[in-house]
């Protein structure tokens, strides 16, 4: 039998390197959108090849799970997008329809109020009733935070406060949302570059502005990688060479808080940041993590780290060894015997058992749920997105799970 040759690329499976900002969602949703509609022609033309040729054909690879698939979904402000024939509705807790799927897509709820698009093509925002609060008329929305939401206008950037009104022009290349009251943009500004001659004008650059469009920290920076956390975001000030550039947290005035040496990055959570270490013997990277002023907390180091929450970090010692999770003096609580491990998210894990699949363990490393599905998402306000096991079109649905691992939401596409 001629088999389809699938990449199953989980989005919860080892995020390094990836430190995409707010307005870049536009372009990964409308890839996958233009990779669904590809999908079913590639499929059908995989199916006439053998095993041997599909592996090296790029249309025989599929990405799973698409940010379609996942993108705007999980329970916020009570409520959560589900997707019945590509249409885009929302349920309650109890798993009622409270908006019904006619929407041509939509993002999650915030501060009450959630992004639409219409059909033809404008985004604007409705409440938790389904009633439109803002028309559509922008090229892109995304969800409020901290007050403000990000839109587009044409190619460009800006915000917008809860009643549609535009507070910030948009004039950004590149943009995030608010975090501790300051959000990263991106210019290229020939004005700018023209009047500041220590700028090299050879591309845009990044920089912080405040609620009121002023600039926190002027735009001469190569990079940002991270919004503000505690007080500090981590940008690159220079370039060297293709692979690696200058990096370091700084403060909300700009200044250096430290430098970064490793090439390789998790975010701050739980006020630890997983760093690359080293190698090991089959050169494969190593990790650890150190605190808020960049110093080492333990000497241990592993193949693979999620990042703390609550307390506790998905963990893997040798590159073909069992997860577990550890503790900030990585030490492991929960020993290693899972095939995969999630981050802990309100008391619960989500972790794979071969051949069983994925389901969710507590902080104990007891089953609560027991290994089932296919694809699973963290738990937000006491629920979970998952995807049954079953064939490739069973795999492709989405529905919303309880604690005890009932669904409220079965399955839909």
């Amino acid at each position: 039998m001629r088999k389809l040759c699938l990449l199953c690329l989980f989005l919860f499976v080892f995020p390094v390197y990836v430190f995409a900002q707010d307005s870049g969602q536009k372009e990964e949703i409308l890839s996958a959108r233009k990779r669904e509609k590809e999908k079913i022609k590639n499929r059908e033309f995989c199916a006439n090849l053998t095993f041997k040729q599909s592996t090296r054909d790029n249309r025989c690879f599929e990405f799973y799970p698409t940010r379609i698939i996942d993108w705007g979904k999980g329970f916020s402000n009570g409520l959560a997008k589900i997707t019945v024939d590509g249409k885009a509705g929302f349920i309650n807790t109890k798993g009622e329809i409270v908006i019904k799927p006619r929407l041509k897509d939509a993002g999650y709820f915030s501060d009450n109020l959630a992004p639409f698009e219409s059909e033809n093509g404008k985004w604007g925002f409705i409440n938790s009733k389904g009633e439109m609060t803002i028309k559509p008329q922008f090229d892109w929305a995304l969800s409020f935070k901290e007050g403000y939401a990000l839109v587009q206008v044409g190619n460009l950037w800006g915000f917008i406060d809860q009643t549609g009104k535009i507070v910030i022009e948009p004039k950004f290349k590149e943009a995030s949302g608010f975090s501790e009251g300051l959000a990263r943009v991106a210019i290229f500004d020939t004005d700018y570059v023209w009047e500041n001659t220590n700028i090299p004008n050879a591309k845009s650059y990044w920089g912080f502005i405040d609620k009121q469009g002023n600039w926190a920290i002027q735009p001469t920076l190569n990079y940002i990688y991270k919004d503000f956390n505690g007080g500090m975001a981590l940008i690159s000030i220079k370039s060297i060479g293709n692979n690696y550039d200058e990096r370091y947290f700084v403060d909300k005035q700009g200044n250096k808080v430290w430098k970064l040496t490793s090439s390789i990055i998790y975010g701050f959570s739980d006020d630890a940041l997983v760093v690359k270490v080293g190698e090991d013997k089959q050169k494969h990277d190593t990790y650890s993590f150190v605190d808020r002023n960049g110093k080492r907390v333990t000497d241990k180091s592993f193949s693979y780290l999620s990042g703390f929450s609550e307390g506790l970090s998905a963990a893997r010692v040798t590159w073909e060894g069992k997860f577990g999770f550890i503790n900030k003096k990585g030490d492991f609580v929960i020993e290693p015997k899972f095939d995969w491990a999630k981050s802990f998210s309100e008391g619960l894990a989500g972790v794979e058992e071969r051949g069983e699949g994925y389901g969710f363990i507590d902080k104990s490393g007891n089953w609560v749920i027991k290994p089932q599905f296919y694809w699973i998402w963290e738990f937000q306000e006491g629920f979970a997105l998952v995807a049954p096991k079953g064939n490739r079109e069973t795999q492709e649905k989405t529905g919303y799970i309880d604690r005890n691992g009932n669904y409220i939401w079965k399955p839909t596409k």
